[in-house]
């Protein structure tokens, strides 16, 4: 179950994102868990649990990049411990006043501030170890002290704070993967490469280039080889550039 998850997080993050979004809306919708269901109508769970996934889906992304930023060089455990307390305290007061507001309730009964509370701290720390278990714990950090700072991160937004996992051309756009997502820049990726010095990496592909830092793995699929990546990304290995990652050790 566990390769399935890492398989379906290959993917883009962006069609990822709007596929939880729609699943999980749609699941919790019919589902109708927390007295929604006997409480309000299904078009109306759906417009309840549609608000609540995305916000707190937003919400979270940025109380982990906030966390990350306050605690990620400390170490995970007190990485993840600062998303859960401060999601707590940022999220409970909008999904409280949310059901308040969309979900009827008998007098008396309405959920009181720290029980909601209680339940967005358990179902944050819950998102949080499956991300970890999905993810794995990375070999090189979004603030990673030791990757030196190439010129092409001047070409990526001004508040960047990220390491550049690997780059890819499509077209005549190259595709730069980061830590912190994913930039299209309109550049040869010839001179791509040659902004990333003093960074070490090496060119898998004639349309590939990866950290050799953000190397994890490598593994073989149908007679092909492929480069395993700390955010899960595969990247295919071709007999011209096989020799010189074989002798960097990374094959």
């Amino acid at each position: 179950m566990l390769e399935l998850l890492k398989t379906a997080a290959r993917l883009s993050q962006k069609n990822i994102t709007y596929l939880i979004w729609g699943v999980g809306t749609l699941v919790a919708a019919t589902a109708g868990p927390f007295g929604t269901y006997a409480s309000i109508s299904f078009s109306e769970r759906v417009v309840y649990w549609g608000l609540v996934i995305i916000s707190s889906s937003l919400m979270g992304a940025m109380v982990r990049d906030l966390s990350n930023r306050l605690a990620g060089d400390i170490g995970a455990v007190v990485e993840d411990g600062a998303t859960v307390g401060m999601m707590s305290v940022a999220y409970t007061p909008f999904v409280w006043l949310l059901t308040l507001e969309l979900v009827p309730h008998k007098d008396g009964t309405e959920p009181s501030f720290w029980t909601m509370a209680g339940f967005v701290a358990v179902i944050t720390a819950g998102v949080t170890v499956a991300r970890r278990l999905l993810h794995g714990e990375p070999s090189i950090s979004r603030r990673a002290p030791s990757q030196p700072m190439p010129r092409l991160m001047r070409r990526l937004p001004t508040n960047f704070d990220g390491n550049i996992i690997r780059l890819n051309v499509n077209d005549h756009q190259v595709t730069v993967v980061t830590t912190d997502g994913d930039y299209s820049i309109r550049l040869r990726f010839g001179d791509a490469i040659e902004e990333m010095d003093p960074v070490d990496g090496f060119c898998t592909h004639r349309s590939h280039w990866v950290v050799k830092q953000a190397v994890s793995g490598w593994e073989k699929e149908k007679g092909k080889t492929y480069l395993r990546l700390v955010n899960g990304d595969r990247v295919p290995v071709s007999r011209t550039y096989r020799p010189e990652l074989e002798e960097a050790g990374l094959l």
